[in-house]
């Protein structure tokens, strides 16, 4: 499954779409523990073999979200990825109990970081 997030993510980055990784795959890459088997984006690969929902206006907008973002290169592929301030509030706002762990594992993530 991680090598579909990881083929997607490439074949985005080298057709040069521009898109800020949220959801579980960001807490993960924050450093989160839950494994999570979505990747927040919304469209069908042509095969029908991968569903992925595209979220637009989770924070104060795109613009706001990308400049707050920090970046993770992966296999020479440079991604930007929420904030976990921005995680923290969309996390809070969806208020799901897998939600609601990962919003005190992204606080306790961001105190250690100080």
């Amino acid at each position: 499954m991680a090598s579909n997030f990881l083929e997607i993510l490439s074949q985005l980055h080298d057709h040069h779409v521009e898109f800020v990784i949220v959801g579980g795959v960001a807490a993960s890459l924050h450093g989160g523990t839950r494994v999570t088997f979505d990747l927040e984006l919304n469209f069908r690969s042509l095969d029908g073999s991968t569903d992925v929902d595209l979220l637009v206006s989770e924070s104060d907008g795109f613009d706001a979200l990308r400049q707050r973002a920090i970046t993770v290169t992966i296999d020479q592929r440079t991604f930007f990825v929420a904030s976990i301030d921005d995680l923290i509030a969309m996390k809070q706002k969806a208020a799901r109990p897998q939600d609601l762990l990962d919003v005190a594992q992204l606080q306790d993530i961001q105190k250690r970081l100080g």
